[in-house]
């Protein structure tokens, strides 16, 4: 009897050997160890609707890209980022808020340690500060490539772009939704009293600089990518061509204003 039990008690003990190590390689699926070469500064792109913004940045396809700026400790690549605020995060558990286990790297040509410990020393001055939902042109809350703009250029580096809210929603018609659902949480129009179309025309008009126009960018190269990464994370809206700005009444709803938003 004793030596059937102990047989049964190494069988139960491989068993549970096994599914421990399978936890730890599924755990570990969403980190492409392919990647070795991480640097301070670099920055990591991904496809998520995990983080709470206005889906501008993706379309009915694909999942709105998402940027983070990587920092680089003895316990591994971290990466500050903004969700409901702005922190610093693994990079395993960046990547598993992401739709799919695709990821790309970019780097800033020439950055040097130097202006990458600004780099980071800027992004992590944010910590704490609010995620901003409407992607507002102030410095009050922040969303993903803002931060990522913002931080470099303390370290004199411009990077990508900016343009009309309105025009990266045109098409869109989750931004629809999205707006509907909350635009009466916008402090400028609730500041002004404004009604949903009034709303929209004035959230309409923030410039915004979305992640795809960063990693566009001529000083930007890509260094990695998962093979499944998809051309909307890599590419995305930065063949669009540049909306010429015309002066507006901020009481018109412009013509590509969402639907339900026209008068």
């Amino acid at each position: 009897m004793k030596r059937g039990k102990r047989k049964v008690d190494h069988i139960i003990i491989g068993a549970a050997v096994i599914l421990v190590g399978a936890a730890w390689v599924f755990s570990g699926i969403s980190l492409d160890t392919s990647m070795k070469d991480w640097r301070d500064g670099d920055l990591v792109v991904q496809q998520s609707s995990f983080v709470p913004i206005l889906p501008v940045f993706g379309d009915a396809e694909n999942a709105p890209a998402h940027i983070g700026i990587v920092k680089v400790g003895p316990q591994g690549p971290v990466v500050i980022q903004v969700l409901d605020t702005v922190v610093e995060t693994p990079l395993k558990e960046f990547l598993a808020n992401g739709n799919t286990t695709d990821f790309a790297v970019y780097r800033v040509n020439g950055l040097d340690a130097s202006r990458a410990s600004t780099v980071l020393a800027a992004a992590r001055a944010f910590l704490g500060r609010p995620g901003d939902f409407f992607l507002d042109d102030t410095q009050e809350r922040l969303y993903s490539s803002e931060l990522v703009r913002l931080a470099f250029a303390r370290a004199g580096v411009s990077l990508g772009r900016t343009d009309r809210l309105r025009t990266l929603a045109r098409g869109n018609k989750g931004v629809e939704a999205a707006f509907g659902a909350k635009w009466g949480q916008s402090r400028p129009c609730t500041r002004r009293y404004l009604d949903q179309a009034q709303c929209w025309n004035t959230v309409g008009n923030h410039e915004v600089i979305p992640p795809q126009w960063i990693i566009a960018d001529p000083q930007v190269t890509q260094v990695y990518a998962t093979s499944g990464a998809a051309p909307m994370l890599l590419t995305g809206r930065t063949q669009a061509p540049r909306e010429t700005i015309q002066a507006e009444s901020v009481q018109q709803a412009p013509a590509d204003a969402p639907p339900a938003l026209r008068p």
